[in-house]
């Protein structure tokens, strides 16, 4: 892997890290992780689109980097489907079984890290793509500044991060909103022990019948088994921090950090199955400004998916 920078070490103190992630349950849940298929929205971080003939291309070969990679399943995809040079970030051991399964690949490669403190040069990648990890920090803004300089000009950043849909929604999502703070006070990042057995369990099997009334409206939503159940209760009941983040305030970030023209992914274009996750929650992604990009007016619209960037 070109681009790693030797003389980057990974910080020996940031305590807030190991606050910021759950560390366990990726590694002893990955037969639940692998039922998971290619995430829909990993074709929009590498979409390219003309702007004269507004047709659709995407980008293959260069670089890529997942930052909260899990066992490497999402990497290992992009690799493949896209021809990358893929890099995969995790603050977990899951790295362990993502590099064993994958050592024969030379085109894979697993680090465990931290986003504030990551082995590589800035603007080492083309691709950059992130989900459901870094609203799990002490500080979700600070975290997507700290990935976004790795992306360089020109280069193409996803984030998918919960939105404040997910607590407001209606009436049932706030009082789930409000289950969720009591168990997270009483769990903090703890996912085993008799504590966390007594109330994820139930939990899980309340996901199972959720799931299950979900799938009488829509049929194309996965099912749930309990094993699967579990796994989603501990994503959203053990992290120390679990922050929501409406869609213009992700866009706000991707200006900052030097994307001057970023876009809301539209949930009416991803599938059926998928409307309620993306329209409660916000994704954006947006390219890296180059030299020419720079010359030009800043302040541009935000745009959906499915227009022209």
């Amino acid at each position: 892997m070109r681009d790693l920078d030797p003389d980057r070490n990974c910080g020996d103190s940031e305590p807030e890290r190991q606050q910021s992630f759950y560390a366990f349950h990726l590694p002893r849940h990955d037969d639940v992780v692998q039922q998971i298929a290619l995430p829909i929205e990993i074709f929009a971080a590498f979409e390219l689109r003309d702007q004269n003939t507004k047709t659709r291309r995407f980008r293959r070969h260069g670089t890529f980097l997942e930052l909260g990679c899990g066992i490497g399943i999402t990497t290992e995809m992009a690799q493949r489907n896209f021809a990358v040079d893929a890099v995969g970030v995790d603050l977990s051991l899951a790295v362990l079984p993502a590099t064993a399964r994958h050592k024969d690949n030379p085109f894979l490669h697993f680090v465990q890290g931290s986003v504030f403190y990551l082995p590589f040069s800035p603007g080492s990648f083309d691709t950059i793509y992130s989900r459901g990890v870094l609203h799990h920090t002490y500080d979700t803004a600070a975290a997507f500044r700290a990935l976004a300089r790795y992306a360089r000009p020109g280069g193409a950043a996803y984030l998918w991060v919960y939105g404040p849909k997910s607590t407001n929604d209606n009436a049932f999502r706030r009082g789930v909103f409000v289950l969720e703070r009591s168990v997270r006070q009483l769990l903090r990042g703890r996912d085993s022990g008799w504590l966390a057995h007594a109330l994820l369990w139930p939990l899980a099997g309340a996901y199972v019948v959720f799931n299950r009334c979900r799938r009488l409206a829509d049929p194309t939503i996965q099912p749930y088994n309990f094993r699967r159940a579990l796994h989603a209760a501990r994503d959203r009941f053990t992290p120390e921090f679990a922050h929501r983040h409406s869609a213009a305030e992700v866009v706000g970030w991707f200006r900052e950090a030097g994307y001057p023209n970023p876009e809301v992914v539209d949930w009416h274009a991803m599938p059926s199955a998928d409307h309620d996750d993306y329209r409660r929650n916000t994704g954006v992604r947006g390219r890296k400004a180059t030299a020419n990009m720079e010359r030009r007016p800043s302040g541009g619209r935000d745009a959906r998916a499915g227009s022209p960037a």
